[in-house]
């Protein structure tokens, strides 16, 4: 595996958050690919005994929760959690999926909160949820959160949006980040939806392309001489948090200046 998922740096506690349909349960079962495969790690083959387990359901270290909505929820999940204390079987990191995250009950998710703190050797959870603001605040802050953008919508809308990713992707080529983004950050909050989206999205594959999983990421970033630092792609998403949650005197042009900035350190040096 490539050096951020070897080194230690892979998150144990993941957060795929998104509209239904967005595509985060594929991403996490690629992504499990991408972290097991046995040819080609970080990047699946499709034909080793880890992908053909998966494709037939047949994995032994791939563990799904769906928290079922009859009967004693937090006692399903406890089996799930007392059959993982030991070492993976066969792969070289678990995956815990739980989906949706956000039917797990006050009982249910006072366990899973444990597990987090406490986790398991070798295991990675991924949370799959279409509405996370309905999981404990103390879940959330456990987990690396990953966004997945909705369908841009049609029209002008859809247009000023495929502005601000080319000029997204100009500053990872190497162009002006200030020259730039000042073509096309949001002039007010109301506007802030859309850039916020794709910003989501292009910072979810930049860490999937810094654990090594580059043939997961979108292909607009292909052909590009990249190479995402950890540091700043916290940084960066520091900054989106700060956007979402900012009052109406937030300087979106600093913000966004700053987001440009960094976005241009992540090239190769």
């Amino acid at each position: 595996m490539r050096h951020y998922i070897t080194s230690g740096h892979l998150p144990q506690s993941l957060l795929f958050a998104g509209a239904a349909g967005s595509g985060k349960t594929r991403q996490a079962m690629d992504f499990f690919k991408s972290l097991n495969c046995i040819e080609s790690p970080g990047s699946p083959c499709g034909r080793c005994a880890v992908c053909f387990k998966l494709r037939s359901g047949s994995h032994p270290d791939l563990v799904v929760f769906e928290p079922p909505v009859v009967g004693r929820q937090v006692d399903a999940l406890r089996e799930v959690l007392d059959g993982i204390r030991l070492r993976p079987f066969e792969a070289r990191q678990r995956l815990v999926l739980i989906e949706p995250a956000e039917d797990l009950n006050k009982s249910s998710s006072n366990a899973l909160l444990k597990a987090l703190e406490e986790p398991p050797p070798a295991t990675v959870f991924i949370l799959i949820s279409h509405n996370p603001a309905l999981l404990l605040p103390t879940i959330v802050s456990r987990c690396q959160v990953l966004r997945f953008a909705p369908s841009a919508p049609a029209g002008e809308g859809a247009a000023d949006l495929a502005e601000f990713r080319s000029a997204v992707r100009e500053i990872l080529a190497g162009g002006d980040p200030l020259a730039l983004m000042a073509k096309v950050q949001p002039l007010d909050r109301e506007e802030l939806a859309g850039p916020l989206s794709v910003l989501d999205a292009l910072l979810r594959d930049l860490w999937l392309l810094s654990c090594g999983a580059a043939s997961l990421v979108a292909a607009e970033l292909a052909g590009l001489d990249l190479r995402p630092d950890y540091y700043e792609l916290d940084e960066i998403w520091q900054l989106l948090r700060g956007l979402r949650r900012g009052g109406e005197n937030q300087n979106l042009k600093a913000a966004f200046a700053e987001i440009a900035i960094r976005l241009g350190r992540l090239r190769a040096a």
